[in-house]
């Protein structure tokens, strides 16, 4: 299905006058873009630069980032670094350690920020891959390309549609039954889908030894 089918989809089944055809691609994108960052999908996969500066013990990781950084390497020291599965781990590594200055070898991913042991005393550079977002999919005759057709409408018109009917029947006294029927359907969509790509797993967080330089 292309986003015009899906949007035309969306508005024959809600039957609410007051969205329009621009409201319905806005939440068709953030469906896509949510099931998204639920999978390891390939095509999102990217590599970016982050500068872990002097005596600091974070940076932000880049506006690119969705979710699940799986590799890391110093290419200051041209050292792989290791991903451990949360700051509070990576912390506990270090809390008997007098000393944590030195280059970075550890991190952790807190949020939209790269937490990283040592702390170092000069800037170093951090090479680190991750999953992005999803390309909006704006154009009439644009599809979903990451999805398989026959899902299209359980992962993104039953998104929409359960998104949709959860602000209508907030309205009215209710047992949101449209809103439970569609997000019954959209989560069969996401159960298939894992016959494509696999889910994020704590597997990344020990790859470190992995690292080849590119």
């Amino acid at each position: 299905m292309n986003t015009g089918q899906m949007a035309a989809e969306v508005i024959r089944k809600i039957q609410d006058s007051s969205y329009t055809s621009r409201d319905v691609r806005v939440a068709i994108n953030e469906g896509y873009d949510e099931v998204c960052a639920q999978y390891e999908i390939p095509m999102l996969q990217k590599r970016e630069r982050v500068l872990a500066k002097a005596n600091t013990s974070y940076a932000t990781l880049p506006t690119t980032y969705r979710h699940s950084v799986y590799k890391a390497a110093n290419l200051t020291i041209n050292d792989p670094v290791n991903i451990l599965a949360s700051r509070r781990e990576l912390e506990r590594k270090y809390e008997e350690v007098h000393e944590e200055t030195g280059n970075v070898r550890d991190c952790a991913v807190e949020g939209k920020r790269l937490y990283y042991r040592n702390v170092p005393e000069g800037d170093e550079y951090l090479d680190v891959w991750f999953y992005g977002p999803p390309p909006d999919i704006t154009a009439s005759a644009e599809s979903p390309a990451l999805f398989p057709t026959h899902l299209h409408r359980k992962l993104l018109v039953y998104w929409a549609c359960a998104h949709f009917f959860e602000e209508i029947e907030d309205d009215v006294e209710s047992d949101r039954g449209n809103t439970k029927w569609y997000l019954t359907r959209h989560d069969e969509g996401l159960a298939r889908l894992r016959d494509w790509y696999p889910q994020p797993s704590m597997q990344h967080f020990d790859r470190a030894t992995e690292y080849t330089f590119f």
